[in-house]
């Protein structure tokens, strides 16, 4: 069996590339045009219905003897008024949300509410199960509590037993209606499978409209915002929940466009109450991603959830390497997160870890998870040219495991690891993630081995418990369950890295 090794993609310069920054106009959009939208929405609707109504007095002064303008000047009045009414309404709208309060459960009301959530029956009968551990924040106070995921150990399975085999995922489609074109999306793959799947074929995922009105107070209320560092960004979204079944046979998926701001007015206010300037309540802070009955909060199957379900990956990175008596050796990389990071800011996370971008789909096709999972360990754990550690030969990449973060309101979650040729000082951030991430660092197994993988975890998860993010947590939950589970697949991985690794890898290319 033999891992998925990124190697010939990178040859065809598929990926990985280094992710754009947002244009400073994207920015400009959040701390200027939105917060200020209700005076905006008010003027421009005042410009346009000033200038409507002086261009027909003067047709009407100059040919005021025909009546069919008088007419016209009626009807023009008549829809001028009308935006104008609507232009109002939705002012008074807008006001009535910027005006509102965000309310987060307290720590103890959100791990109750956790521990109570129920799960459908469809991922009930696909073997899903709660796995607390780590910390989880909330966005606004930063208060930590006890992160959940659901996930399935069968799942899990058959996805490692897929990357093993050299199979990607899933086959990865446009859900129904996600396409402007369909046709014309169809015809254009079959000479650039790349373009076809560009986001001008893609409208971005409709958020609920409560939503939408939330956006204001929820945006303006984050630090990231206050701070100036928030832009939005072209997400994607995951429509099908995994199952044994599907993973058995042929898989398919179902994504669409979305974009980081619906996640932040959806999934990630997950507990967190919202109040109208009236003191009324306008979002629970859970129904987009539970059913909500008088028995209990019941988790909502990705094809019926409101949140944006932005598809997220973790991967751990094991670099092997030769001392210079020849004795291989492995280390496992770290990564400290900032205080800007919002889902797990000051704590310690995986070697790679974000959202996925949508160009990851358009530029990676079905691969887009594994080499997803790339772009995130290179972006926070590798200093330099990506091409120095790329380049290398004995990189190989297998999913882990899967799962939905349950206070992110179901989030997916992909989980993996890359095993390559790396030395234990090759480590660092890359200039675009400063922001958002502080320091890394290498921990070095015991024996490089899967029984050494196995230590290794379990002294992490004791000596840094009160500091892992719940993402970390979970990433090495799924690794010891690999090495547990799988101890071939392991050691013949790090048996790829070595035969490609004589000696120790150079660190010139890093600071």
């Amino acid at each position: 069996m033999t891992p998925f090794a990124p190697a010939d993609a990178i040859a065809r310069a598929v990926l990985p590339k280094k992710r754009k920054q947002p244009p400073m106009v994207n920015r400009w959009y959040l701390t200027l045009y939105l917060r200020h939208q209700p005076r905006w929405t008010l003027w421009l609707g005042a410009a346009a219905i000033g200038f409507s109504l002086v261009s027909s007095a003067l047709d009407l002064f100059e040919q005021r003897r025909q009546l069919s303008l008088w007419i016209f000047a009626g009807l023009v009045g008549w829809t001028l008024a009308s935006l104008l009414k609507d232009v109002i309404a939705t002012r008074r709208s807008i006001e009535e949300a910027s005006g509102g309060r965000l309310q987060p459960l307290p720590a103890e009301d959100m791990a109750h509410f956790l521990e109570a959530v129920a799960l459908p029956p469809e991922l009930l009968e696909a073997g899903y199960r709660k796995c607390f551990g780590g910390h989880a924040v909330d966005v606004l106070k930063r208060t930590r509590f006890a992160g959940c995921s659901v996930y399935s150990p069968e799942v899990s399975r058959l996805l490692r037993d897929r990357s093993a085999r050299g199979l990607p995922v899933a086959r990865f489609e446009p859900a129904p209606g996600a396409q402007r074109w369909p046709a014309l999306g169809r015809w254009v793959g079959r000479w650039s499978p790349a373009l076809a799947r560009g986001a001008w074929n893609f409208p971005l995922w409709a958020v609920p409209e409560l939503s939408r009105r939330l956006q204001i107070p929820v945006v303006s209320a984050l630090p990231a915002y206050t701070s100036g560092r928030l832009a939005n960004e072209q997400k994607l979204r995951l429509c099908d929940d995994l199952t044994p079944a599907g993973l058995r046979s042929d898989p398919v998926l179902r994504v669409q466009r979305t974009d980081y701001l619906s996640d932040l007015v959806t999934g990630h206010i997950t507990g967190i109450e919202v109040l109208d300037a009236a003191g009324h309540p306008m979002f629970d802070g859970v129904s987009t991603g539970f059913k909500r009955s008088a028995r209990s909060d019941e988790l909502r199957p990705l094809a019926q959830s409101s949140t944006s379900g932005q598809l997220g990956v973790s991967v751990m990175a094991l670099g092997v390497s030769r001392t210079a008596a020849g004795e291989a050796q492995g280390h496992l990389y770290f990564v400290g997160q900032s205080l800007l990071s919002m889902a797990s800011g000051g704590m310690l996370a995986p070697s790679g870890s974000g959202s996925l971008d949508w160009s990851d789909y358009t530029e990676a096709g079905d691969r887009f998870i594994e080499m997803g999972m790339l772009r995130e360990m290179l972006e926070e754990t590798w200093v330099g040219d990506w091409s120095s550690l790329t380049g290398r030969r004995g990189l190989s990449i297998v999913v882990t495991g899967h799962a939905r973060m349950l206070h992110r309101g179901g989030k997916p979650e992909f989980y993996g690891l890359a095993v390559m040729p790396r030395g234990g000082d090759e480590h660092g951030v890359d200039d675009s993630e400063h922001d958002y991430s502080t320091e890394t660092s290498a921990v070095r197994l015991p024996a490089l081995s899967a029984q050494g993988l196995r230590d290794a975890v379990s002294t992490v998860m004791a000596r840094h418990a009160s500091n892992l993010s719940h993402p970390l947590f979970m990433a090495l939950h799924f690794l010891d369950a690999l090495a547990a589970e799988d101890p071939g697949l392991f050691e013949g991985m790090v048996a790829h890295a070595l035969a490609a690794a004589p000696g120790s890898a150079p660190a010139s290319a890093l600071r």
